[in-house]
């Protein structure tokens, strides 16, 4: 059915929302004048009493303006929100359902590639974007000036990865096993490859040497469904250790400070750097999202009593756990060294590893996610993409 669009509506909705945000900056400006005059008139009274008392208040929390960029911003996205948006060095890279643009931080287009993907996703490094068509055959590697290389898989795709030294790894369905990893050298050349008859991958991630890869499957036992990981090196047909299975189905791991990290659907599980189990924290409430850092691991749980958010922040070092509650339902966290950045119905706000309270900033209009790429985050909304300044 066709939708008709009353343009003198959106004309008119787009003039009053400018009309409110102007009376939002108008009258708190008007009431600080009023407030500023009442302070000079009066400042023989109060001055003396407040001589050294400033001394003993201690320092808040950076407050940002929240004011959107101009420029190149918003950046209209194509096809509503079935889009992806991953932070590069100094760029990022846009993934929709025909395109794949790289921008610089300002917004300015870089390099903008097609692609005929019917279920297009997305990985990046700092310097080359990675995209593949799920459950499709094709994938391609690209950087800001031109594709590395193209695949053309035997069997469907069921995920990618890219390391930080450019290495591609694939998972795939055969017809006579469970999945099949492949890994491709920076040049697109087989380096690795491994076939799993009895547990399907379901994961992998590089380790920090990029010496070799860390494939986590999924298998049973007992009844229940287990995780377990196994570590290989490039070259090397018998592995390097075999980690304690877990109790979860596990949907991410990753290398943090002291061994290895495994985000399951009911616990995330903490091994060392031979894959013996260490510990665990279990999941009390509904599992919104999670993120974590070298030095930090953070998930956020959804309160649904109390409408609040149950923030866990870890120490990978010695797994000590701070817990805290935010107002509000938060919908995405993203972790930067020890800091996590949360995004709520109102803002975002950021928190340190022991758990006090960082820089935050109110946002008039609601988002989905967010990216945060050094001094600026850029919010991802249902059709357009917006960036704020963002320090402390």
């Amino acid at each position: 059915m066709a939708i008709n669009t009353d343009v003198r509506e959106m004309k008119r909705f787009k003039r009053n929302k400018k009309a409110k945000s102007l009376a939002k900056k108008l009258i708190p400006a008007l009431l600080l004048i009023a407030a500023a005059a009442a302070v000079v008139l009066t400042k023989n009274i109060w001055y003396p009493k407040l001589d050294g008392i400033m001394k003993k208040i201690p320092s808040f929390a950076v407050e940002n303006s929240g004011e959107l960029a101009e420029g190149n911003f918003p950046i209209s996205i194509t096809g509503g929100s079935g889009y992806q948006l991953l932070p590069m060095n100094g760029y990022f890279s846009l993934l929709d359902e025909s395109h794949l643009r790289i921008y610089d931080i300002n917004g300015e287009l870089n390099c903008d590639v097609q692609h005929e993907y019917a279920n297009p996703v997305m990985a990046a490094n700092s310097r080359r974007v990675l995209i593949y068509d799920l459950g499709g055959k094709k994938l391609r590697v690209v950087n800001r000036h031109k594709t590395i290389f193209e695949k053309n898989m035997e069997e469907s795709i069921l995920f990618a990865r890219l390391s930080s030294n450019d290495n591609t790894a694939v998972i795939t369905r055969p017809d006579k096993a469970l999945s099949q990893l492949s890994v491709f050298d920076q040049n697109g050349e087989l380096i690795f490859s491994l076939t799993a008859n009895d547990r399907r991958i379901i994961d992998v991630s590089f380790t920090e040497n990029n010496d070799g890869i860390v494939v986590t499957t999924l298998g049973a036992s007992g009844g229940e469904l287990v995780s377990q990981m196994t570590r290989y090196r490039y070259g090397e047909r018998d592995s390097v250790w075999v980690s304690d299975t877990i109790s979860t189905m596990a949907m991410s791991t990753c290398s943090v400070e002291g061994g290895e990290l495994m985000f399951g659907d009911n616990m995330c599980a903490f091994f060392d750097e031979s894959g013996n189990y260490k510990t665990s924290v279990e999941y009390k409430n509904t599992l919104i999202d999670f993120d974590s850092s070298k030095e930090l691991t953070a998930l956020i749980f959804e309160n649904q009593e109390r409408r609040r958010t149950v923030l866990k922040l870890i120490n990978n070092s010695d797994n000590s756990v701070n817990e805290l509650n935010v107002n509000g339902i938060a919908k995405d966290i993203t972790v930067e060294g020890t800091t996590a950045y949360i995004l709520t119905s109102s803002g975002i706000s950021s928190y340190n590893a022991d758990g006090t309270e960082g820089a935050g900033v109110f946002l008039d209009d609601e988002y989905d996610g967010f990216v945060k790429l050094g001094g600026y985050i850029y919010l991802l909304g249902y059709d357009e993409i917006n960036r704020i300044d963002f320090s402390g």
